[in-house]
């Protein structure tokens, strides 16, 4: 790695967690910490000096990361002084790169990990795509050469696609492991082994990846099966939750195929 960026990090979440690991295996220095929450943050990560405060003043950083919940970003930002020549970056997949412009920082940007992190799993961050933005094309430059020396994949993504992106992780990620868990807990219930789920799991995701997903659709909403799909809404008894849902996508499954 040519260049050694001092930076600093706003929170103590996943994303805040790895990606403080990995900027430090790359050869980084984490010039501090700040999270409101003192007790969260991590024993690995004790020698890295807590902030109580977000006056940076005594305090030169080349970059400030800021991964923190969207909804606190606004707060966060107007108590953020003394920033000198640092750029801010915050790792949202959903707020406009332009949030920090009411504020009146200079040079600020996007680094967006698109994949779903959670702290007590491993990730290699540097197979994570991230997607990245900034004010303009200074600042872009800058952010660009973080990203070649952190060995972090990256493509330039406007605020307006990256919303588009995340709607779909949306339906991709965080609804699937939604309907996993269902399943898991349908066989739970029942005292049987979800495990003997896994393959079909992993063929379904394998196949929607190598193939087109709308083209690799099976089961009984696939062949209008009205008689199945009716046994299983019984099977479902008073879970008028789960009736609704599997209702709703047997419905969008059949309407799909007809376009």
């Amino acid at each position: 790695m040519s260049t050694s960026y001092r930076i600093s990090i706003i929170g103590s979440g996943n994303v805040a967690y790895h990606l403080t690991h990995h900027l430090i295996e790359k050869g980084h220095k984490i010039n501090s910490i700040y999270t409101r929450q003192a007790k969260k943050w991590m024993d690995d990560l004790a020698s890295i000096p807590h902030k109580s405060d977000l006056d940076y003043q005594d305090e030169y950083c080349d970059f400030i990361i800021i991964a923190i919940k969207d909804k606190a970003v606004d707060k966060v930002l107007s108590e953020i002084k003394n920033v000198s020549n640092a750029q801010l970056l915050h790792t949202s997949g959903t707020l406009d790169v332009n949030v920090f412009e009411k504020y009146g920082f200079e040079d600020y940007g996007i680094l967006y990990p698109f994949q779903t992190i959670q702290r007590s799993r491993p990730i290699d961050m540097s197979t994570v795509n991230h997607m990245i933005e900034a004010k303009d094309g200074v600042s872009l430059e800058k952010l660009e050469l973080l990203c070649e020396s952190a060995d972090l994949k990256y493509r330039v993504v406007n605020s307006d696609d990256r919303s588009k992106y995340h709607l779909a992780a949306v339906f991709a990620s965080n609804f699937l492991n939604h309907l996993l868990t269902i399943s898991k807990d349908l066989l739970d219930q029942e005292d049987l082994d979800f495990n003997l789920l896994k393959p079909l799991i992993d063929e379904t995701i394998a196949k929607a990846l190598a193939l087109q997903p709308k083209y690799t659709q099976t089961g009984p909403a696939v062949r209008e099966d009205k008689h199945i799909m009716d046994k299983h809404i019984s099977m479902l008894g008073d879970r008028k939750d789960l009736v609704e849902i599997y209702q709703l996508m047997s419905d969008n499954i059949i309407a799909s195929l007809k376009h």
